[in-house]
């Protein structure tokens, strides 16, 4: 006889938090319940999510990051020469860094949409507009910079959701700020808690990072590439995990607090990114 239609006056029925989609490049993250919106809940999520696209995410930080490590480690114990390699290096990754940003952000929100990104297509992404991408990256990066000096909170506001504002909304440059500035407003207090929490595990691993390099550099010959070795090893594990967190956060903030399904824009985002649509004004 089928199904009876909604009682007048019911709500709609809710979306899942996540709808895990299979997709080209990786395995799609796992259904994890995110509705309460507290930290355990996101931080589970990520844990899991980013297990089940282990390999993507570490590859697409790493692209950058793995070569340097094997340039350094390679030339790093030659007198002088190791050190203008080692400086060279330095400004190469600062050079690709918006576009690594960039990429990551592509797999991080796709994951976080029940997705799977491969890395290979997050940087072919990426690249595909590498002027504009890189501009915008570095325009969003500065004002972000600007905010966690002032006392690390203005940062995170208008921070916290500006890559998923640019890449999933198209909004540019400031613009992608103050969007991330007026979505934590719609719940400033249980927003921020958890965008924190990344900030907590990602800054300490940034200072004991820091540290471990300058002792290491103490030692002859292999301390150098040791530090390095342990700096790509930390940082591939905990900057897309808390990238997982982010994006998963503004998902849900979308749809509790504008009632927009996200995750369905970042479908049509993922199929352009992949080859699978054609991207729109092209």
């Amino acid at each position: 006889p089928g199904t009876p239609p909604p009682a007048a006056g019911a709500p709609a029925a809710q979306p899942p938090p996540v709808a895990p989609a299979s997709a080209a490049g990786g395995v799609p993250a796992p259904a994890v319940d995110t509705s309460k919106m507290d930290v355990g809940s996101y931080f589970r999520f990520a844990w899991e999510a980013y297990r089940a696209n282990l390999v993507d995410g570490i590859m697409t930080l790493g692209v950058l990051l793995i070569p340097a490590a094997v340039v350094n480690l390679v030339f790093g114990w030659i007198p002088l020469v190791g050190a203008l390699v080692a400086l060279l290096v330095a400004l190469v990754e600062m050079a690709f860094s918006p576009l690594s940003s960039a990429a990551l952000g592509r797999w991080a929100v796709s994951v976080a949409a029940g997705r799977s990104l491969s890395w290979k297509a997050a940087w072919r992404a990426s690249m595909r507009n590498m002027v504009g991408e890189w501009l915008n990256m570095v325009v969003i990066s500065i004002v972000m910079v600007i905010g966690f000096l002032l006392l690390i909170v203005p940062g995170i506001l208008v921070g916290v959701f500006a890559i998923p504002a640019y890449l999933v909304e198209r909004r540019s440059f400031v613009d992608a700020n103050l969007r991330s500035l007026e979505l934590v407003q719609k719940d400033l207090g249980r927003i921020l808690v958890p965008a924190i929490a990344v900030l907590v595990l990602v800054v300490p691993v940034a200072i004991v990072v820091g540290v471990l390099g300058v002792v290491f550099a103490l030692v002859p010959v292999i301390g150098p590439a040791m530090g390095q070795a342990l700096s790509l090893v930390l940082s591939c594990f905990a900057v897309p995990f808390g990238a997982l967190v982010w994006a998963r956060l503004y998902i849900d903030v979308r749809r509790k607090y504008e009632n927009v399904d996200a995750a369905a824009e970042i479908a049509a985002r993922h199929a352009e990114w992949t080859g699978q649509r054609a991207i729109e004004g092209t």
